[in-house]
């Protein structure tokens, strides 16, 4: 780390030294498994270091500083980044009676309390093959989906605690792999019964909701039983703004304040059904406590504000609600769950706009009500006088237009993240805080939109961890991806650009646009929740673009490049990141066989040469190097590709006052001392694939601008050992680099 710039001269604050990486001749050592492989190598005077493997979690203990964003941080002050994937879009579905895909109509879909899902994510003789892949890659924090249906299907209180033991177990292989996980509470448009995932059928019933007749009044777009299921091409986000999911959400975030006359058992509904959700995963929590695999649990996947908010009962925003197919506007929606046939707007896909009108159709032609007891007494917004239909002309009519925005006792406006949103959120934390002090808490905004802005209190929370989500969303809805032009759909949306400056040409222009649309979130997410830990909690590409062509060519280079512009956007971002999604039970017919999505990488067949590579989508761009554990700040990490070069660069504080000591006298201490702390503080580990990286008559060429290295081509671990003779009170800030590629 010698500079010929005198650090002490510097009287305007810190001096970024940037020294020119020097080539290392490498010293080959023999390997550990064998007399004859070279698997071994180092920088002249790093042969005593002993690597560990850079990606492997067992016994690390990571936290979420408040004032270091996007950084996780180890117990020895490093800045961790975490990669990894979602297990997996299965885990929606239970497993029994029936595997039920959502292809599938079936009479036993209904049956709601009569269910398992002991088998997800996968069964336990599969685990430690996936386990092992998974660390293979590199890909070793997991975001692990449990739906509350999974865990509380038998009923309010009812906990399936076969099914709890059995994730036990799959975390137990975890933790034997080194790999560490967080709980996903996942739903998409709350429930199955609504379209999507997530909540247990008797929510439904708890509200006065009779499941059986979502399709037929248009309260959800239940793909098992919708005539247009054989080409379902995002049909589902369309359920936010249906009855069912939006009378849901709204009832759980709001019902205490929008429907206090609704009440289950003596208790307003919706203060039940957050009791209960919070009480499940407390109960989830206590039982995983000693699973050292997992470190913390999200508060939900993808949470809606349903009807909280909307000014306009008679239209929904498109920019905030997906139109597509047919579309009732709330006020339709609710005449319709009432008994009512309408005719509501029908929409199909367009471009710039994400759909256009196309004529109209007639819902609920048979005149069936969604409430299990039909009358008005049960309908929640004409109890509450928010509607009602015209005795004159037989519409309906709306007398509150303004029930949603506003406090209906106080007259005062009401806001979804502050008034709702945060304070379940907090409760949430507070409850499962209480059974491990340590958990990390997730937590999101709505897609595509900003987070809440938290208070000071909030801000101080060590171990709140912000999780946005980011997808292409032109390529998800379209499923095409030509690599020609990308659209950044969040300006347009936001209405920050406008067509023309919202195109962006080629991979470098696809690249420039993702990195800035996931900059403005971390930006946004710094300015209104705090320099907190940041995770990319879903990321991905669906893999059945451009009309499926690559499952029977073979030919994943658009892939490739698609996802590989993602990933470099988030390393340029420095972002932590859980991939979407590693499903083992995805094929090419059905997808991940939930609601016609297709986003799985996972191989197809075994290489036992290449570590089950075999079979892969996009798996050049999926598995790279990246620094796990940095001794510093880092301010660069990339991977390039096209060339293999991975280059990592960060800031030291360095005291050039201290003194140079030998080699000799360095290595007798780190042999000599327990300290782990001394030994690690001082060490960056980088996960350097074999995929890339292990051919035979292949050269690792390794240059750094200092310190030590050892590479373990078993370990696929590299590990940079700064002089740490030289790191005290900072008087300077000094940038090491490290790079390396292939010959």
């Amino acid at each position: 780390m010698s500079s010929t710039n005198d650090p002490s001269s510097d009287d305007e604050g810190p001096l970024l030294i940037a020294p020119k990486p020097v080539r290392v001749q490498p010293t080959f050592l023999e390997s550990e498994n064998t007399k004859t492989e070279k698997l071994l190598m180092s920088s002249a005077d790093g042969g005593f270091l002993t690597v560990q493997r850079a990606h492997d979690w067992n016994t690390a203990r990571i936290s979420a500083p408040t004032s270091n964003a996007p950084f996780f941080s180890d117990e020895f002050g490093r800045h961790v980044h975490l990669r990894g994937v979602n297990i997996c879009g299965q885990s929606k579905l239970p497993t029994a009676p029936l595997s039920i895909s959502t292809h599938l109509p079936t009479p036993e879909f209904f049956n709601h309390r009569d269910i398992s899902f002991i088998g997800r994510p996968f069964p336990l003789a599969d685990a430690d093959e996936h386990f092992l892949r998974l660390k293979g890659w590199g890909l070793t924090f997991v975001r692990l989906l449990v739906t509350w249906e999974a865990l509380e299907h038998k009923g309010p209180g009812l906990y399936d605690e076969a099914f709890i033991d059995y994730l036990i177990c799959i975390l137990k292989k975890a933790e034997k792999h080194g790999i560490k996980c967080f709980i996903d509470p996942h739903q998409d448009t709350w429930s199955r019964f609504s379209g999507g995932s997530g909540a247990p059928g008797w929510t439904f019933e708890v509200a006065g909701m009779d499941i059986t007749s979502f399709q037929s009044v248009g309260a959800a777009h239940v793909h098992n039983f919708n005539e247009e299921a054989k080409n379902p091409h995002m049909h589902w986000p369309t359920n936010y703004a249906k009855l069912a999911c939006a009378t849901m959400f709204t009832l759980f975030f709001a019902g205490h304040i929008l429907a206090p006359n609704l009440t289950y058992k003596g208790q307003n509904v919706g203060s039940f059904l957050q009791e209960h959700y919070i009480n499940c995963y407390t109960h989830l929590a206590r039982r995983l406590k000693d699973c050292h695999a997992v470190v913390g649990f999200e508060f939900m996947n993808e949470p809606h504000y349903g009807y909280i908010g909307l000014a306009n009962i008679n239209k929904f925003d498109p920019m905030l609600f997906f139109h597509f197919g047919s579309f009732p506007s709330a006020l339709q929606s609710f005449a319709l769950g009432s008994g009512m046939e309408i005719e509501v707007d029908f929409y199909i896909k367009s471009w710039p706009a994400p759909s256009r009108k196309s004529g109209t159709r007639v819902l609920n032609s048979m005149k069936r009500s969604a409430w299990l007891n039909y009358g008005d007494f049960h309908q929640i917004r004409k109890r509450h006088g928010v509607w009602q239909v015209n005795p004159k002309t037989g519409a309906p009519e709306i007398l509150k237009p303004n029930y949603f925005v506003t406090n209906p006792a106080t007259g005062e406006p009401i806001e979804f993240y502050k008034d709702f949103y945060m304070p379940m959120v907090k409760r949430y934390k507070n409850a499962i805080k209480a059974v491990r002090s340590d958990h990390l808490i997730f937590f999101e905004p709505i897609p595509n939109e900003d987070p809440p802005e938290l208070d000071e209190e909030d801000r101080e929370e060590p171990n709140y961890v912000y999780a946005p989500h980011w997808y292409d969303l032109k390529a998800l809805l379209t499923k095409s991806f030509d690599g020609l032009v990308t659209f950044d759909v969040q300006g347009l949306a936001r209405g920050t650009k406008n067509v023309l400056t919202a195109m962006y040409f080629g991979l470098a222009g696809a690249e420039a646009n993702y990195t800035g649309q996931m900059r403005n979130i971390v930006n946004t997410g710094k300015r209104l929740v705090g320099h907190r830990a940041v995770l990319m909690g879903e990321c991905g590409i669906p893999m059945d673009i451009n009309e499926k062509q690559a499952y029977s060519t073979g030919n994943y280079n658009t892939h490739n490049n698609f996802l590989d512009t993602v990933i470099r956007s988030m390393e340029t971002n420095l972002l932590n990141f859980t991939l979407w999604n590693y499903n083992p039970g995805n094929d090419n017919t059905f997808g991940d066989h939930w609601n016609g999505e297709d986003f799985r990488f996972r191989p197809l067949e075994g290489d036992p040469n290449h570590f089950h590579h075999v079979g892969g989508r996009a798996l050049d761009a999926v598995i790279r190097p990246y620094a796990s554990k940095v001794a510093g700040t880092p301010i660069h990490s990339r991977f390039n590709l096209e060339n293999l070069i991975y280059t990592l660069e960060f800031t030291t504080s360095i005291n050039s006052s201290n003194a140079r000591q030998s080699i000799s006298d360095i290595r007798n201490r780190m042999r000599e001392t327990r300290d782990d702390t001394y030994n690690k503080r001082f060490c960056s580990e980088i996960f350097v694939p074999n995929f890339h990286y292990k051919f035979e008559d292949m050269k690792l060429i390794v240059t750094v601008s200092d310190g030590e290295w050892k590479y373990d081509q078993e370990k696929q671990s590299l590990e940079f050992w700064l002089r740490g003779w030289w790191i005290g009170e900072a008087s300077t800030d000094f940038i090491d680099a490290v790079e390396f590629w292939r010959e």
